[in-house]
């Protein structure tokens, strides 16, 4: 089911987001040229914010036990609030330089309670974010994307591409097969392989600023859970001058989609959007008009010119988009459309500079959003259809005065009715941009509807349903007629076969999952074996003063039965099918009595009469 979102892309210097939430963080931060504008002017911060829950925080280097003194950061945040910590002195423990070489700068954020986090470059010429994933970014299969259009300015020390890695247990091994050449002499289509321990971290580069150059659609495979950052330094998208940091955290494969909507923010120059396809065979088509065929690792550039475009995937891409503000730019990940979003999002402005929101939500709920609590700065009339949808989404462009967004201040966006993904703008035309989006992306689902039962005739089907990973529920149906007991939204249920599937001798019951997201399905087979069958024999007439009964009786699926029934006497005992039976006086003076013969030895089938 597909679900509305807001899609508003970020140039920011300061944003919290009750999205991408997580208890627990890792990040690889990536070297940043000291070069480019004035080291002093060059800081690192770490910004989070909690929900309803107050959380404490703790920010530690597993790998590296001497940082912070060898004490790690502990931090209370209140409930509802944002903080951040200055990492500018941690400079030289944080960033994974040299490349090529195994170092010991992971950073790990560990909570309390869900909180959200990202890491900020706050360089005025210089800057970006990178909006850190949670458990969402942990995996064991990525693909690079990256821009492959402009080159890096040139800087002492040198402004590069790299992808930066970070293990989160000890002894993983990771698989690196790149598209183009490496730095340390890794040639491209040839595969190498490190290993790593927890917190330790690895850089793969690209030096020389070719944009074409960049390592888009390296993949990366690894036997643990790691956590992948994309760095593209000082990109020059301009003539001249301009040049800004490009960067996010990527998610592994199995967390992206199909279905993507790009706006375009406020660059001058163009804006791009880079597909990175994770699987072969990849027909791609951008407003409507297939445009490639890509197979895995394969990168396809789409230009944005409108304000809205709609990009499908036939298989599972990365969609990377560049923009920004005047010639300023920055880069970010964008969730699918089927699978993200967010019911609340809280933004700081920290400059006047331009600030501006990109929102994208399905139709019927784009009159149902309050910044502040006020509907009027988020109004319906903003919203237009994103063209080749079919009316389904929606799109608005919002740019906000200080009075409205004021500097430094806490601002909420909220939709009554249903979630939606943010991205914000605020920036220098010729300064510095921010790009960030921070729409939640929900985590993998894994559906499990149990082991194939086989199941008496006389019985019912008991039901062992899961649903973890980014949803909890799930609904069951039956290619039969049977029934769910209690209902077929407990993944535990019992199946209650109707004669309609005995008769078959098999059903097959199917556990989808429900959530906002396309629902991820398993199945389970049923088998009917028949159930037993007792036969007491016919009704017999005796002579009351002859009362001695022989009987018959005989079964079938069982092993044997035992009559009962009578107050007098089985011989040889009641457990023969052919015994006889000798009736009280009571019972002769009754003139009728009943017998019953039970099936034994039924099995997993109940005993039938």
């Amino acid at each position: 089911m597909k679900k509305n979102y807001l899609f508003l892309s970020f140039f920011l210097l300061s944003f919290f987001s009750y999205s991408q939430t997580s208890n627990e963080f890792w990040f690889a931060p990536p070297e940043v040229t000291s070069g480019h504008g004035p080291i002093a002017t060059q800081g690192l911060r770490l910004v989070m914010a909690t929900g309803a829950t107050p959380a404490t925080v703790t920010i530690d280097q597993p790998a590296n036990l001497a940082f912070n003194g060898g004490t790690p950061i502990v931090i209370n945040i209140p409930a509802n609030s944002g903080y951040i910590e200055d990492m500018t002195p941690h400079r030289a423990d944080l960033e994974t330089m040299p490349q090529d070489v195994v170092l010991n700068t992971g950073l790990h954020i560990s909570s309390t309670a869900n909180i959200t986090c990202y890491y900020e470059v706050t360089t005025p010429l210089n800057p970006d974010i990178w909006a850190l994933k949670g458990q969402n970014g942990l995996g064991t299969e990525f693909y690079t994307p990256f821009q492959t259009s402009w080159a890096n300015g040139v800087y002492t020390p040198a402004a590069y591409t790299s992808f930066d890695i970070v293990a989160t247990v000890d002894n993983t091994t990771v698989l690196i097969y790149p598209r183009v050449p490496l730095d340390g002499g890794h040639p491209a289509l040839t595969s190498y392989s490190i290993t790593l321990n927890r917190g330790q971290t690895y850089s793969g580069a690209v030096t020389g600023g070719v944009g074409a150059n960049n390592p888009a659609g390296t993949a990366i495979v690894s036997n643990q859970p790691i956590a992948v950052s994309i760095k593209d330094d000082s990109v020059n998208p301009a003539p001249a001058g301009c040049r800004d940091i490009n960067g996010d955290q990527i998610v592994p494969v199995d967390i992206v989609g199909n279905d993507y909507i790009v706006t375009r923010g406020g660059l001058t120059t163009p804006e791009y959007a880079y597909i990175v396809s994770t699987k072969n065979n990849n027909s791609i088509t951008v407003a409507g008009v297939l445009v490639a065929n890509l197979f895995v690792g394969e990168t396809y550039r789409v230009t944005i010119t409108n304000p809205s475009t709609f990009i499908q995937c036939s298989e599972p891409a990365y969609v990377y988009h560049v923009s920004g503000f005047g010639c300023e730019s920055g880069g970010a990940l964008l969730p699918p459309l089927n699978c993200a979003g967010s019911s609340q999002v809280n933004v700081v402005r920290s400059t006047a500079e331009f600030f501006g929101l990109n929102i994208i939500v399905q139709a019927g709920n784009e009159g149902n959003f309050q910044l502040n609590g006020n509907p009027a700065l988020i109004p319906a009339a903003a919203f237009a259809p994103v063209p080749n949808t079919g009316g389904v989404w929606l799109a608005a462009q919002i740019n906000y005065n200080t009075v409205d967004v004021p500097v430094g201040t806490n601002n909420l966006i909220t939709n009554s009715t249903d979630v939606f993904s943010v991205g914000l703008i605020n920036g220098g035309a010729s300064t510095g941009t921010r790009f960030g989006y921070f729409s939640e992306f929900s985590g993998k689902i894994f559906v499990n509807a149990g082991t194939d039962l086989i199941v008496c005739a006389n019985d019912t089907a008991q039901l062992t349903g899961s649903v973890t990973g980014g949803a909890t529920t799930g609904i069951w149906t039956s290619n039969g007629s049977g029934t769910f007991v209690p209902n077929n939204t407990v993944l535990n249920a019992q199946y209650v076969p109707s004669n309609g599937d005995i008769l078959a001798g098999n059903v097959t019951l199917t556990l989808a999952s429900t959530s906002i997201c396309f629902p991820e399905t398993d199945q389970v087979n049923i088998t009917f074996t028949p159930a037993p069958t007792a036969n007491a024999g016919v009704d017999q007439t005796v002579c009351g003063n002859n009362p001695t009964v022989s009987l018959n009786g005989s079964v079938t699926i069982a092993t044997g039965g035992v009559w009962s029934g009578g107050a007098g006497t089985f011989a040889p005992n009641a457990a023969v099918l052919n015994a006889t039976y000798t009736p009280t006086a009571g019972e002769i003076s009754g003139g009728l009595l009943t017998l019953y013969l039970t099936t034994t030895g039924n099995g997993t089938c109940y005993p039938e009469v």
